[in-house]
């Protein structure tokens, strides 16, 4: 008895050319479109009662599968391309809320900006901001336009390499690879340092009254810990309810801080061992341009 697999087909990238990108990413697009409009007019007509009795309904009765004969020596094995293509969405699906709260975790903005405009003064630092956050706006419309023109169903863009490699080619695919693991070594290592840092200052209490608190390398430990617990999520979908905690707790923290400014000087041990003496206690100035050099920042 043999077996017969028709699979749908789905070249790999190097052998499709820039148009057949253009052209499969118009037709997902047109699918999309299609789709979105069902699904609105199904929520039109779909009320709260009808939905919870839709989530608390049994399912329906099974229907039974044809049974193959026993004179039958292959057995054809074949994918539709229906179903190829649930498999292929399936591998990327996360919703719009699970994306917003995915890109709003990394909350640095806040934490670096009172540093930012001890350095550049009120003017120039809130024109750097501003400049910085034009300039990330233009990227995620230019990341947001190719994403849309190439991204199919027979040919899905997973990562940053694909998009450089269907516009630029293979070997720039192999060196934005590459980039990007150096930098994700080095954003990892960051937040280990700096939430190393955060547990043994919270471990050494205020001002210094339990000593040197727990061992450095222990803190950075506990977090690295939490990472490979955290690591184990496979799926945006399931990753998002994380990404959504993480996003309340950055606001809560944030408005700990400001509450804690307000109450308690600044941890001037911590500067003076960093920076030196002139980070000490001393009388708070306010620029509009960039600080003099005899003014410490």
């Amino acid at each position: 008895m043999g077996f017969d697999i028709n699979v749908a087909e789905s070249r790999p990238d190097v052998c499709a050319t820039f148009e057949e990108y253009l052209h499969w990413g118009k037709i997902t697009r047109q699918d999309e479109r299609a789709a979105d409009k069902a699904l609105r007019e199904v929520g039109d007509h779909l009320t709260f009662k009808s939905a919870i009795q839709s989530c608390l309904s049994g399912p329906g009765r099974p229907r039974e599968a044809p049974k193959p004969g026993l004179g039958d020596q292959r057995i054809m094995l074949s994918v539709s391309e229906q179903e190829f293509k649930a498999a292929s969405r399936a591998m990327r699906t996360a919703s719009w809320s699970a994306v917003f709260y995915l890109i709003t975790t990394d909350v640095l903005g806040p934490y670096s900006t009172a540093w930012a405009f001890a350095h550049m003064g009120y003017g120039p630092g809130a024109a750097l901001f501003t400049v910085f956050g034009i300039l990330a706006s233009y990227s995620g419309w230019i990341i947001w336009k190719i994403f849309l023109s190439l991204d199919s169903d027979r040919y899905p863009l997973r990562s940053w390499g694909d998009m450089f490699l269907r516009i630029f080619g293979r070997r720039s695919q192999r060196i934005v690879n590459w980039m990007l693991t150096f930098q994700l070594m080095l954003w990892v290592s960051i937040y280990i340092l700096q939430c190393g840092q955060s547990i043994s200052q919270i471990s050494q209490g205020f001002d210094g009254q339990n000593g040197n608190g727990l061992c450095f390398v222990a803190c950075m430990l506990l977090f690295m810990a939490a990472g490979f617990i955290v690591g184990q999520i496979r799926t945006l979908d399931r990753f998002a309810w994380i990404a959504n905690f993480s996003v309340w707790t950055n606001v809560v923290i944030m408005g700990i801080c400001m509450g804690v400014v307000a109450r308690y000087p600044p941890n001037f041990k911590a500067t003076q061992a960093s920076f030196g003496k002139e980070f000490g206690p001393g009388p708070v100035r306010t620029f509009v341009g960039i600080p003099p050099d005899s003014y410490p920042s």
